[in-house]
Formats: structure tokens, sequence, C-alpha cells
């Protein structure tokens, strides 16, 4: 059962410390927040027992100032919420949410400017109706390049979840019609559903982060760069930048109807859609 995966997924050593596979190389990576059990001596000491392993180390130093009061999640929220993939429950559905970056005004100025963050999260709906967090492959590529990620991921949980309803999940009112044309123009078999939303951003990731309180959303290991999004985006602020993993993640959560503040547009192609899936829960 989902062996494919399993393989492909970091092995998680002690709270923080990772094991992940960059192409051919694994390496160590270790994220740890200062508090009184992780001072400058604990780093030292595990410093010292990476280097008698063959791994390649790399750490990530997550300090206090990491935090927004404005956030909506931190990191004690997030960590009581880990389940390791041998423990992940029947999957009933799975959505691939995907968040392309706005058309950025600074870069048609500058051609040579870095595009946008796409926001590519997949999340599973269990048997036990909650939702799981399985993936983060956000990228900063043109829309031909996010498409082809996008739908390789889609393929290979297809193959490792079998008995599995799975879709990609879009903003419809933002770029909605893009992403569908950029998909299909790689493949034409996946299902896609639109959610339309006529509320900001923060009125949007509230009930997820209510949900993620109460244990209906759970993480799948780790996930630095948008456990680190999720924990310092001032949802307060206006002017803070968009926040492209985030909103992946309120689609997916969303599409398979774990919310009700957002709407889900069926695809067009009826003969597309398995499920409804507010039906599932």
């Amino acid at each position: 059962m989902k062996q494919s995966l399993l393989a492909a997924e970091p092995s998680v050593r002690m709270k923080g410390l990772q094991v992940r596979r960059a192409n051919r190389d694994l390496f160590c990576e270790l994220d740890w927040f200062a508090d009184a059990n992780r001072d400058e001596a604990w780093l030292a000491s595990v410093r010292e027992e990476m280097a008698s392993t063959p791994f390649k180390f790399r750490e990530q130093i997550l300090r206090q100032d990491t935090y927004s009061e404005g956030a909506l999640w931190d990191y004690d929220t997030l960590n009581a919420n880990r389940v390791a993939w041998k423990d992940l429950p029947q999957m009933v559905a799975i959505a691939l949410s995907v968040d392309p970056s706005v058309s950025d005004p600074e870069k048609r100025k500058n051609p040579s400017k870095e595009s946008d963050e796409c926001g590519i999260v997949v999340v599973g709906l269990g048997a036990d109706s909650n939702a799981y967090v399985l993936k983060d492959l956000s990228i900063r590529a043109k829309p031909e390049t996010w498409a082809q990620v996008a739908m390789k991921s889609v393929n290979m949980f297809a193959a490792g979840f079998k008995n599995s309803n799975i879709f990609v999940a879009a903003e419809d009112n933002q770029g909605g019609e893009m992403v569908r044309m950029v998909l299909e123009a790689v493949s034409k078999t996946v299902p896609i559903r639109l959610v339309r939303s006529q509320i900001g951003k923060r009125a949007r990731a509230e009930p997820v982060a209510v949900l993620t309180t109460q244990g209906r959303v759970k993480f799948a290991g780790y996930f630095n760069a948008l456990e680190r999004e999720m924990t310092t985006w001032d949802a307060q602020n206006p002017s803070a930048p968009s926040p492209n993993r985030i909103d992946a993640l309120v689609q997916a959560v969303t599409a398979l109807g774990l919310c009700d503040e957002m709407v889900v547009r069926e695809n067009d192609d009826s003969s597309r859609i398995k499920f409804k899936p507010r039906d599932l829960v």
C-alpha cells in the first residue's frame, strides 16, 4: 500500500530532523526552534552526531522572530497534528490544488525579474473525514513547467492511492480558467474543480486554521516552506505578500468539502466527475 510514495517521502528520525532525497543524494535537513531545550549546545551535539553519519547535513534555524502576531497558525498546533505516512487512513479523495501567481507588473517592466511562486499543495480526505496534507510541490516556474509538475504528481498519487478519487482544484475567480487551459494542454483526463470565493484571503483561511486547531487538518510529515508561510503570514495586514502555498492549501481543503465559505463549481464535462466533495463528509 502506497509503497511507491512511501519510498519517496522523507523519513523522520527525530522531531524536526528528516532525511530527504535530492536527485540521487540523501541529506539530512534540520529545522529547530530556539527554546530552553534547543539551544546552541544542543545544536552543536546534533552537528557532531551527524558528522558520524553518511548523510549530508544542512540546517535551518527557526527563531522567535519567525512568528507573526497576525498569523493564523503556530508551530505547536502544527506539531500536534503530525502523522506518519504509515498511519494514514484510507483516502476517499485527493485534491491537488494549484494557485498560480497573478500577473506581476514589475516583471512586465523587467522581464529578467524572477516569477512569483505557484502554490501546489496535495491534500487527501481520509475515511475519518479529516484532511491530510500529503505534499507541497510549490514551484517558481513558467505555466508549462508547473503544469507538468502538477500532472506528474496527479499520476503518482493515482498509482499510489488506487481507490481514491483524484482531482485538481483551482480558484475560479482568479486564474481558474487559465489553470484549466494550461493543465488540459498537458492532460485532458484529470477532473478539474474550480473553487469560487467572494471573500478575502484571511476569511478564506480562517476556517482551515480552525479545523487545524480542532485536529481535522493533519500533516503527513514536515513541510518546511509551507509551515513557515503559515506561521509568518500576517493575515491582519492587507499589504502582506500573497501566500501562494496557504491559498493552495485552503483551496484543497475547501474543495474536499470541509469548509462552507467557498463554492465548488463542477467541471463542465460531468462525465469526468465521479463524486461530489460535499457528499463525502
